[in-house]
């Protein structure tokens, strides 16, 4: 039996190579997930839902790579980049991340098989302002804004934050610069995803598109 397909689409959160990361989180996803599955990871350094930015992940090659991959179920956390104060324009936001949803899923069907995407609301920034990217639209309107698009998708929404409320922890546990999650950061992130599959897979749905 062939394994369930996960691509894992993102930025750098999810590309890994900062605050020396060692596995990023879809390597520990694949890792608790085991060899049923196949986790492949499209994340690239500094890349926007929103076109037209010159960074965004529209523009770039592995974005066609993770439309070949053909994966069954495609995780989408993508935002953190445009919520910097002189790119982010939410109504361009919510078109650009509805449109990259019916990509995935569009492109799969023209084959004759199903995906099923499901939008990531990014972790939060744990500083005021980090690269230019504003707190404010990370942790409060960004959220809003997948939760919108995921709504109107009929698209679950899962947040990477989950397990991250669910302890007690300080910056510096999870983050070196306040934006990039650590290695145990990651851990959390994979956490958060690991128990939305477990919850999906069991029909929970008020669980699974909690965030």
């Amino acid at each position: 039996m062939k394994p369930v397909k996960i691509a894992a689409v993102g930025d750098s959160i999810t590309q890994g190579g900062w605050c020396n990361v060692t596995r990023p989180w879809p390597a520990l996803l694949q890792e608790k997930l085991g060899p049923s599955f196949d986790v492949q990871n499209f994340g690239q350094n500094g890349k926007t839902v929103q076109k037209g930015t010159g960074i965004s992940y529209w523009d770039s090659e592995i974005l066609e790579k993770a439309l070949t991959y053909a994966a069954d179920v495609v995780f989408v956390m993508l935002g953190t980049n445009d919520a910097r104060p002189w790119l982010w324009n939410s109504t361009r936001f919510e078109r650009d991340l509805t449109s990259l949803f019916y990509l995935f899923r569009e492109r799969n069907e023209r084959n004759g098989a199903s995906t099923t995407v499901i939008a990531v609301i990014p972790p939060p920034l744990w500083t005021e302002v980090a690269y230019g990217i504003s707190a404010k639209i990370v942790n409060s309107e960004l959220p809003r804004r997948i939760r919108a698009v995921g709504t109107h998708m009929s698209v679950p929404v899962v947040s990477s934050r989950e397990s991250f409320k669910a302890l007690d922890v300080s910056i510096v546990d999870v983050s070196c610069d306040g934006c990039h999650p650590s290695d145990f950061g990651q851990m959390l992130i994979a956490k958060s995803l690991m128990n939305f599959l477990r919850h999906a897979r069991k029909g929970d749905k008020g669980h699974a598109m909690a965030s």
